[in-house]
């Protein structure tokens, strides 16, 4: 019989699979990403029950079941009390698990490292002493930018995808197109118009995002101080990763708010 896994990771989702069971989301360690079943969890005194909710670090026993791993063993290692506190705080961070839930596939053992990414960014929020605002904004942009370029969703910023023709050093451009993940010169966006007058592909940059998102291009870990450019910008790479994937994320419509009254 082949013997079980034993491995740490972060529950990112959860749904009911019968009246008793549960089926959990893992990003794992050593493994990628998992999906077991937590049988008994629904139960009243289930030792699983209060261990398989979202945004637990444990260290897991899995069994192999048929089709999913079976739980066996959880060990609690960290469940972020500080950002279960705080709705501002954890509406980010079930945000980040939903976007590792989906950018995950069960069995793809290459994707492990995105364990380390989503552990980076739930430390920083679960602080003792709350981060500011400007500085949860940082957090999401620099975790967005890393999940889209991961994906292979790079936005291209220096050519425009239309006319094949490279923009100006000093040229700020005001359009993006979705579509081909690419800046849209002001020719190529009136052109697209007159051919496609009722789609939505293009974006139409907000002032001072281009930068923002050039910045991240360049040098991630030195740009500058946008914190009054940051919410559009995390819009912005928001909707060019839910065009990429072609899925549309629940816990957005929880986040957006708390990024627009911050």
């Amino acid at each position: 019989m082949a013997e079980g896994i034993k491995c740490k990771g972060i529950i990112l989702k959860n749904h009911r699979l019968s009246d008793n069971d549960k089926i959990i989301h893992v990003i794992t360690e050593t493994h990628g990403p998992i999906r077991a079943v937590a049988k008994g969890a629904y139960k009243i005194n289930s030792k699983h029950g209060p261990k398989t909710q979202v945004l637990q670090y444990a260290e897991f026993m899995f069994a192999h079941g048929r089709n999913l791993q079976i739980i066996q063993e959880i060990k609690l290692i960290n469940q972020f009390q500080n950002i279960q506190k705080d709705f501002d705080l954890l509406s980010e961070a079930y945000f980040l698990c939903e976007i590792t839930d989906s950018i995950t596939l069960s069995g793809d053992e290459t994707s492990f490292d995105y364990l380390n990414i989503l552990l980076s960014n739930l430390d920083k929020l679960n602080t003792e002493i709350p981060p500011t605002r400007a500085q949860q904004k940082k957090l999401l942009l620099n975790f967005l930018w890393k999940i889209t370029c991961s994906q292979g969703y790079k936005p291209q910023l220096d050519m425009c995808f239309k006319t094949r023709r490279k923009r100006s050093s000093n040229q700020i451009p005001q359009y993006f197109d979705f579509e081909n993940g690419s800046i849209l010169s002001e020719q190529a966006y009136v052109q697209y118009l007159k051919e496609n007058p009722y789609e939505t592909n293009i974006h139409v940059f907000k002032p001072g995002v281009f930068k923002v998102i050039e910045d991240l291009d360049n040098e991630p870990q030195a740009q500058e101080d946008h914190e009054q450019y940051s919410e559009s910008s995390i819009k912005f790479l928001y909707k060019h990763l839910e065009f990429c994937l072609h899925k549309e994320f629940k816990s957005w419509k929880t986040l957006e708010p708390v990024l627009a009254n911050s």
